[in-house]
């Protein structure tokens, strides 16, 4: 019988995520390789048409080195990595594309982080880390502002 589970906890970092003003549309999926990327990610934002989109992948287990942590007695305990991706269309002057989306995604990893067993899906989580730090990136002509995030996730079954 599983304690924690890992099928509720994407939604609920969507839900986190979501939950925060002014971060555009969330998705549990990957959203790379789409011929209408541009037109998913574009929400109202203020009022104006902005590209910001989230998205949330995996989860794939932990490395090994995860795996030393104690466990309880009788259980499993699985460290999951789940991986937050975001982008950010650039303004017209690119000055502040890459500074907003610094000031989201530290937003994003608090609203995670402030979530200790991510709405009683976990057992416990280790905090966010930045993997991928916010840049410009380029696809085919577009550029856009990139970042990454990681995020381990603890659940617990006792066989």
């Amino acid at each position: 019988m599983a304690a924690t589970d890992i099928a509720p906890i994407a939604d609920h970092m969507a839900d986190l995520i979501g939950a925060l003003p002014d971060m555009g549309r969330v998705f549990t999926y990957d959203l790379w390789h789409r011929d209408d990327l541009a037109d998913v990610i574009v929400s109202d934002i203020g009022g104006t048409p902005t590209a910001r989109a989230w998205w949330i992948v995996g989860p794939s287990l932990a490395d090994p080195e995860y795996l030393t942590h104690a466990q309880p007695a009788n259980a499993i305990l699985r460290p999951w990595i789940w991986t937050v991706q975001c982008l950010e269309g650039l303004d017209a002057q690119n000055a502040t594309s890459v500074s907003r989306l610094r000031t989201n995604l530290l937003a994003v990893m608090d609203a995670l982080d402030a979530d200790r067993n991510m709405g009683g899906s976990a057992h416990r989580v280790d905090p966010c880390r930045v993997t991928e730090a916010p840049q410009i990136r380029l696809m085919g002509t577009w550029a856009f502002a990139y970042a990454e995030l990681t995020k381990v996730i603890y659940t617990l079954s006792a066989p």
